[in-house]
């Protein structure tokens, strides 16, 4: 979390300190940082890792939490929003809702087919 957001020969800089993200003042002492990763739910559970919930905010207790690998994959700049019944959705939340292959819906998106065709569409 430091380093993404102060060392800049770090390969993840550019994605955080760079953009302007910040470590809070608080969480600069470990020890403050280790007594609030100690209350979260999941603390030390290997499938959970610090993920701020504002990707444009910084690492504080109000906009962080511990998420699986997917979770944060939803939660990121990279994460595909698409409008479908009056809904914001991610693809993954999208696919997973409607039983249907990620990999399919994303190619017959990538084609050129609307959302209800990817979803829909036999062929």
């Amino acid at each position: 979390m430091r380093r993404r957001c102060y060392d800049s020969t770090n390969n993840r800089y550019k994605h955080y300190g760079a953009r302007g993200i910040k470590v809070c003042d608080r969480w600069k002492d470990p020890t403050i940082f280790i007594q609030w990763y100690d209350q979260q739910p999941h603390a030390y559970d290997i499938l959970y890792s610090l993920d701020r919930i504002d990707n444009n905010g910084n690492y504080e207790p109000g906009n962080c939490r511990l998420a699986t690998k997917s979770e944060q994959i939803q939660n990121s700049r990279q994460a595909r929003l698409l409008e479908y019944n009056s809904r914001t959705w991610t693809l993954k939340e999208l696919t997973d809702c409607y039983k249907i292959d990620y990999r399919l819906v994303w190619l017959r998106l990538k084609r050129g087919k609307s959302i209800q065709e990817a979803l829909t569409h036999v062929r």
